[in-house]
């Protein structure tokens, strides 16, 4: 029979054994969840390499977290703009369009100035509007550095194809 001192030494070692197990297999999904959220905070453009992952994953965990913070809220926006290039091509500059209005429903969106120039943007992916308006409050404005003197405000309604009077009376109130 084993003595008390050494029952308790097995005891202690196969309770610590069992508990790193159970933190090893617990803990693993967040240790990795926190490297994908330290590289997105340190390399912007890793944003996109994970944007579309599947729930479940740590590196989709991940992207949530980060949009709770302004650079990622930025960065989410930043995605579904459509180039610079294009949006210089049909007139949207800074010296002419400083402000520019986001009308975002949860499958596409819709670019518009004050004077009511419209571009239409096609989503590349429908997801990250429904990431847009989980995260991103309606009014919230922005500033791109691709879009340097640029102001963007996301506007929230629910078809960007029938804004209703409702919705763009409450824009046009805000519009500077």
């Amino acid at each position: 029979m084993l003595s008390s001192p050494r029952r308790v030494a097995i005891l202690a070692g196969v309770g610590s054994l069992v508990l790193l197990v159970f933190a090893a297999t617990v803990g693993r999904k967040e240790i990795a969840t926190q490297y994908h959220l330290f590289r997105l905070r340190k390399d912007p453009a890793y944003f996109r390499n994970i944007l579309d992952e599947p729930e479940g994953t740590p590196q989709r965990a991940a992207v949530r977290k980060y949009l709770e913070s302004e650079n990622g809220k930025t960065a989410l926006i930043r995605e579904c703009l459509p180039p610079s290039r294009q949006m210089l091509l049909v007139g949207f500059t800074p010296a002419q369009t400083p402000h520019v209005s986001i009308y975002a429903s949860p499958e596409e969106m819709k670019l518009a100035v004050a004077n009511r120039v419209e571009l239409w943007h096609n989503p590349r992916k429908p997801e990250w509007f429904k990431l847009i308006h989980e995260y991103v409050t309606s009014g919230y404005t922005v500033t791109v550095p691709e879009y340097q003197g640029i102001q963007f405000e996301l506007l929230k309604v629910r078809d960007v194809r029938a804004i209703t009077a409702e919705e763009k009376a409450a824009t046009d109130s805000e519009t500077p």
